[in-house]
């Protein structure tokens, strides 16, 4: 099984979402969808509809065949992450 190692070649290249969240907010780029005037309601169905967008298979698509989509953005919400 070679995801082990894979997981730990990606790892390396990638900003966690709090670390690329304070870099934008340090280049005074709003970070929250308040920030730009969207409200909470619109921004989560957005979201939810944003896997219609491009013709990629997406994170997105995977959520929603599993049927975990709708969690996923909730979770997401609830964990302050709009």
């Amino acid at each position: 099984n070679a995801w082990p190692q894979i997981r730990q070649r990606l790892q390396m290249h990638l900003i966690g979402a709090g670390e690329m969240r304070d870099m934008l907010a340090r280049g005074g780029v709003p970070t929250k969808a308040k920030d730009v005037g969207v409200d909470q309601p619109r921004y989560k169905r957005t979201v939810l509809a944003a896997r219609y967008i491009r013709r990629r298979y997406t994170i997105l698509d995977f959520l929603s065949e599993t049927g975990l989509l709708e969690k996923a953005v909730d979770d997401m919400f609830a964990a302050g992450l709009d």
